[in-house]
């Protein structure tokens, strides 16, 4: 996120089971069945792409979608990305159109600025992509920016260490849209020395340690990443929640937490923390969802 003529972007994240299921049929036109109030923008704006997709391609089959258990949108669960790939595979298997995972990655339209949620949609587990080629460009946010190359993958592992606790508010948060743009113009280009110490925790902490399957590692740099500048940054836009959380969880010695890409969500790696956990999900009105590991990647079943 520094100023750099070689690379920009990327970033590192992992595949978790929410019980989402896409479920699609043939149809005359392309629609969602009914689905949380929250959803409705980001399907409206799946539905325009997937109409112009059968356009484009000449599919004589439409698809009636049918949500099961979809992440909110814009909590750090990357539920936007999740959807649009499954409705466009939904939509080409339905006409029986032969694709790859790149034709697909290409017309989701995803991937501006990192490939975690593009890449891990078909392998699962963890990975890291190292961005796209620096233009010389403004850092700009994921949505604003249309790809043209998928972020290049370096790393892919299994996850090792079983379930996440995933906390976020009941309330929806602005940290998304032209908030988000704000933030990215206000904040980017960061110090040199903030990238540098930010990709050598990346790949020599984070990668390396779930590698080696040694979890002492592994929480220690999701700790020290909470605590780079980048993040340090978005965790001050998201809210003084997320930091007060934070606080409250350090106090209490908890170790491995950090927030989910602009937040608010905020995800806990350590165990044996029910007790605290409880109290802050009690004090700051938080859900909390018990995240499962997917180290498979996304699967097709067929009626």
């Amino acid at each position: 996120m520094h100023q750099c003529s070689f690379r920009c972007n990327g970033g590192f994240g992992m595949a978790v089971d929410t019980g989402f299921k896409l479920i699609g049929k043939k149809s005359s036109i392309i629609e969602f069945k009914p689905a949380s109030q929250e959803l409705r923008p980001t399907l409206d704006r799946i539905v325009i792409k997937l109409e112009q997709i059968r356009k484009d391609l000449k599919l004589p089959h439409g698809l009636e979608a049918c949500l099961y258990n979809a992440p909110l949108p814009h909590i750090g669960l990357g539920s936007g990305t999740a959807i649009t790939l499954a409705a466009i595979e939904a939509l080409l298997i339905i006409n029986r159109y032969d694709y790859t995972s790149q034709f697909l990655q290409v017309l989701s339209g995803r991937g501006g600025t990192s490939g975690v949620g593009l890449h891990s949609y078909f392998t699962g587990g963890f990975v890291f992509d190292t961005g796209i080629q620096s233009e010389n460009k403004p850092h700009l946010p994921s949505a604003l920016v249309e790809p043209n190359k998928i972020p290049t993958l370096l790393f892919q592992k299994s996850y090792p260490f079983g379930d996440i606790v995933f906390l976020y508010p009941k309330g929806m948060f602005n940290n998304f849209g032209q908030q988000e743009a704000d933030f990215f113009n206000a904040i980017t280009p960061i110090a040199k020395i903030d990238s540098f110490e930010a990709c050598y925790n990346a790949i020599f902490m984070v990668s390396a340690s779930l590698a080696d399957k040694n979890y002492e590692t592994f929480i220690e740099a999701i700790d020290l990443i909470r605590n780079t500048a980048w993040k340090l940054a978005e965790v001050q836009y998201s809210g003084s929640n997320v930091k007060n959380i934070f606080s409250m969880l350090e106090n209490e010695h908890v170790k491995g937490i950090g927030m989910s890409s602009m937040g608010p969500g905020v995800f806990i790696f350590s165990r044996k923390n029910k007790k605290v956990i409880r109290d802050v999900k009690e004090k700051y009105d938080l859900n909390e969802i018990l995240l499962k590991p997917n180290n498979t990647g996304r699967k097709l079943e067929y009626v």
